[in-house]
């Protein structure tokens, strides 16, 4: 319902002479793309070196210290900085990593957890800021609005607003009772951000996977616009430098109400991202959808993840 933040990280130390070693006791069939190493080659590029024992470097889990890595790389090796993915130029590729295995993400506590909460009435009444994120879209709080282009509703049944839509009975995604909420979206025309959230206390150099779950809500054989959105990754530094991104693809119109879940993986350059959704499709007739259970969780149980050195 609300985000919900982990601190877990691994000891800041100062100076590139000191190294602590970090590592994961989980083996290879818990975590799909738990480590980097089964990405493709990475191009390496030296770190400047400007009176290296006394520069101050932040010691990531990879087990290096690097003060000079750009935006979207990690450290990989004393005074090495390495692009998640490859092969790469002179600045680092964004990732596309897909979703982790099941058995890598089943244990793992949530970095960010948004589920729109639950209600016996069919409109909420939380705002986006009480539930952990922003958006651009003008929200719609009872059902003596329609839900227009360009904005959205947190509701726990799809409102009969218009003749195409999945009306009353479709609930939200793993809702039993029907009072869980989700987010009804009426794509706006052009460029809009539907939500974004920030995400701290990451561990830099661990892999996290980014998710939700969408259904088209026109019903088959309507033939209008299908909703196809953009789910993205960035650092929150000031540069916004974009680490990971990737489409849903166009969700098709279907029989009933369909959730499937969509998203990626990426390495966390940082200790703190932004994550973001929009809807590339250009409003319109159609592009009209739900979206539920929102989550950023480690690509491993990080409980397991241990950390010893000097």
């Amino acid at each position: 319902m609300h985000k919900a933040i982990f601190v877990s990280a691994c000891l800041l130390l100062l100076g590139c002479t000191s190294v602590v070693k970090c590592y994961s006791s989980a083996s290879e069939e818990d975590s799909e793309m738990s480590l980097d190493t089964r990405r493709s080659p990475v191009k390496e590029e030296e770190c400047q070196e400007e009176t290296k024992s006394e520069t101050k470097g932040e010691v990531h889990s990879a087990g290096a210290s690097c003060s000079k890595c750009k935006p979207g790389q990690i450290c990989t090796v004393p005074d090495k900085c390495t692009c998640p993915v490859g092969p790469t130029g002179s600045k680092c590729e964004i990732q596309s990593a897909g979703l982790c295995s099941s058995a890598a993400t089943k244990h793992s506590p949530s970095v960010v957890s948004i589920d729109f909460g639950s209600g016996s009435s069919q409109y909420s009444s939380a705002k986006p800021e009480s539930l952990g994120f922003k958006t651009d879209y003008k929200q719609v709080s009872s059902a003596k609005q329609l839900t227009h282009d360009g904005s959205f509703a947190i509701v726990n049944a799809v409102p009969h607003d218009f003749a195409t839509w999945f009306s009353n009975k479709p609930k939200a995604h793993g809702s039993t009772d029907g009072k869980g909420y989700m987010m009804l979206v009426n794509a706006k025309h052009g460029a809009g951000q539907l939500l974004k959230v920030n995400a701290d206390n990451l561990i830099v150099g661990l892999r996290y996977q980014f998710s939700a779950y969408f259904a088209n809500i026109n019903k088959k054989g309507t033939n209008i616009i299908l909703p196809n959105l953009i789910l993205e990754a960035r650092t929150a530094t000031s540069d916004r430098t974009v680490i990971a991104s990737t489409p849903t693809g166009k969700i098709p119109e279907e029989s009933s109400l369909t959730w499937k879940q969509y998203g990626m993986s990426f390495i966390a350059p940082t200790s703190s991202v932004i994550l973001s959704i929009e809807s590339k499709a250009g409003g319109g007739g159609g592009d009209d959808f739900v979206v539920d259970d929102i989550t950023l969780v480690p690509c491993q149980p990080v409980d397991n993840v241990v950390c010893s050195g000097k």
